[in-house]
């Protein structure tokens, strides 16, 4: 077998252990179930790993891998995943947290309307099923407990069982990433909870800087355009990685985004003045975009595309 086919057969394998077998991290537990996988990942590929995570903070906290702090490369990307969409699913918006709080408001109202149009059946059914006689009002008070169990679901939120994108192909990546390099090179390793900014708190308060790179990978799974997001000026070692990107087969996918002091509060940039944000999807009405999120539409995977990029930054 050749070394890209190699290669190619071990990212699958990750990808259908982070985006299936363990592809669900909602609740404590699929998250320390997620913890205990990752941790003999990164124990087989020679790393030491802990537990960051502050008094009283919920989940299972951060999972770090190497030293942030003296490594020359850090990745970072956030692990747990969102609750089930609605359908069509959630638009998902990288670099603009706004958005990404409006998209949930509107699920949340989705979800109250239709818990209330099946209390609404539920106070009808009840009244008519009062009377019916016999195998009729059997028959209308097990359709009483399927609305009632129905109703239940929408107020009590499932995790998503579909996240290739968010961000189960950004941590079968780093993994991928990991193993291409050694010795110095060899890049630290940041899995973030609680879906990346209160990650991104704990992580801060611990480094609050650091020396080496930092490239948070938030969305990478599948698109039409991969962003290279940063600040204005940008450092010396992400001019290196951007070049890096310019010059490679994703050249012409490459989007390289700006973000001045302002705007970058809206997104991760503003946890790391040299960070590089790194995203793929589409452009839509003037927003970089990803569609269909926690839905089962989030199934898709540009595996040559992240073969490439793993190779470009080694």
């Amino acid at each position: 077998m050749q070394e890209k086919e190699i290669r190619q057969k071990r990212l699958q394998d990750l990808m259908m252990l982070y985006g299936v077998t363990v592809g669900r991290r909602f609740t404590k537990k699929e998250k320390e179930n997620f913890v205990i996988a990752l941790s003999q990942q990164v124990s087989e590929l020679g790393y030491t790993w802990r537990i960051q995570k502050q008094q009283g903070q919920p989940g299972a906290g951060n999972l770090i891998a190497g030293d942030p702090g003296t490594a020359d490369m850090v990745y970072v990307t956030s692990y747990d995943t969102p609750a089930a969409a609605l359908r069509p699913g959630i638009t998902y918006y990288p670099f603009h947290r706004d958005k990404n709080l409006q998209a949930e408001k509107r699920q949340l109202m989705m979800r109250i309307g239709l818990c209330a149009v099946y209390c609404a059946a539920l106070f009808l059914w009840g009244r008519i099923v009062l009377d019916y006689a016999g195998g009729l009002r059997t028959l209308g008070i097990v359709g009483l407990l399927g609305t009632a169990y129905a109703a239940w679901r929408l107020l009590h939120r499932q995790g998503s069982r579909f996240n290739f994108t968010r961000n189960s192909a950004s941590i079968a990546w780093m993994l991928q990433a990991a193993s291409l390099q050694t010795g110095k090179k060899r890049p630290a390793l940041v899995f973030l909870d609680q879906s990346g900014f209160g990650g991104w708190e704990t992580f801060r308060r611990e480094y609050p800087q650091t020396e080496g790179q930092i490239v948070f990978l938030d969305c990478i799974a599948d698109g039409e355009k991969l962003v290279a997001a940063h600040r204005e000026p940008v450092g010396e070692k992400a001019k290196k990685l951007l070049d890096k990107l310019k010059d490679s087969p994703l050249k012409e996918q490459l989007i390289d985004k700006t973000y001045d002091e302002q705007r970058m509060k809206q997104n991760a940039l503003a946890y790391d003045p040299n960070m590089v944000c790194l995203s793929a999807g589409r452009i839509e009405k003037g927003e970089f975009v990803v569609k269909h999120t926690a839905s089962e539409k989030d199934i898709r995977v540009d595996l040559e595309r992240l073969l490439v990029l793993a190779e470009t930054l080694s």
